[in-house]
Order: C-alpha cells, then sequence, then structure tokens
C-alpha cells in the first residue's frame, strides 16, 4: 500500500527526507519545495550546533543583564571550521537555541558588515558613547562568522532565504 506525502497529504510518497533532525516520508513536489527553504538550505549545508549551555562564556553586555535575556555559550561547527559564540534571546522565550536561531541571527547581524561606524550607530540609533564598542563586537563577530561559512556566496545564500524564517 502507497504511503502519502506527510508534508502535503497529496501525492505518494517516494523519497525520506531529514527536516529538523527528523526523517519524513514526502513525494517530489514537497521535497523540491523544501530544499529551496531556509531550513532546507541549512539541512544541505549540514551546519551543526553543540555545547549549549546557559550563561555564556563570560562578561555579559550591559543590554543583556538590563534585559534578563537568556543567555548560551554555543558551538557552531560547518565543514570542519568551529566559531564559539555566546547567543542571547529574550526572556520569554523558553527553548534552548536552534542552529536555525543562532545562523538566522549571525546572518542578520552580517548585513550591517559594509557599514561604516557612522551607518551603524544611526541605524540602530545608538549613542556616540556606545557605538565603538557594539561595532567593534559586530565587526570581530562578522569576521568569525565569515570564516566558518567560509566564502560570501553561502552567506548571501543564507540571507536569501531567510525571509520565511
Amino acid at each position: 500500500m502507497e504511503k502519502l506525502c506527510e508534508m502535503c497529504q497529496i501525492n505518494n510518497a517516494e523519497f525520506e527526507l531529514g527536516i529538523n533532525n527528523e526523517v519524513w516520508l514526502v513525494c517530489l513536489k514537497c521535497s523540491e519545495k523544501q530544499a529551496n527553504t531556509f531550513d532546507g538550505l541549512l539541512d544541505r549545508l549540514g551546519i551543526e550546533l553543540s555545547n549549549v549551555e546557559e550563561g555564556g562564556h563570560g562578561q555579559l553586555p550591559d543590554w543583556v543583564m538590563n534585559s534578563g535575556a537568556n543567555s548560551y555559550a554555543v558551538t557552531l561547527t560547518y565543514q570542519g571550521r568551529t566559531m564559539e559564540l555566546d547567543y542571547h534571546q529574550g526572556k520569554a522565550v523558553k527553548d534552548l537555541p536552534s542552529v536555525r536561531d543562532v545562523i538566522y541571527t549571525l546572518a542578520m547581524d552580517y548585513s550591517y558588515n559594509d557599514y561604516t561606524i557612522t551607518e551603524f550607530a544611526k541605524e540602530q540609533g545608538l549613542s556616540w558613547r556606545d557605538v565603538k564598542t557594539t561595532y567593534d563586537a559586530l565587526k570581530a563577530q562578522n569576521k568569525r562568522f565569515a570564516e566558518l561559512i567560509g566564502d560570501k556566496k553561502t552567506i548571501q545564500e543564507i540571507q536569501e532565504m531567510m525571509g520565511e524564517y
């Protein structure tokens, strides 16, 4: 007996597809559709998230301390390269961060990579007193993210697929 696609429930399932660490039986149409999503791209790239530990690596930024945000020390691995970083999310978010959450945030932050410090301050509404530390930290993070991913084309592909997040 033929099984129906677990995504559309219409067509006959033809493939096993890994989605968010689960295996789904899907039809060709749904497998192609999934491949053209942010999650599908992350699945194809095989970026892994590990060592998710509450609290971060050390001194937390003032905004994290003042807001009560949840902080985590996380490790990303891609093609044998690793990146350790602190990841912060709102205090109302109770789930641990996923690779999707962390990559989305890094790719969003990377969109500021070509900004001057003046453009960045204006965009973020930061005072000149606060902007230098934030801007320098962002540039350092973006450099490490670029080293992890290895090429700007893949970062651009990630940014283009983020729209449906």
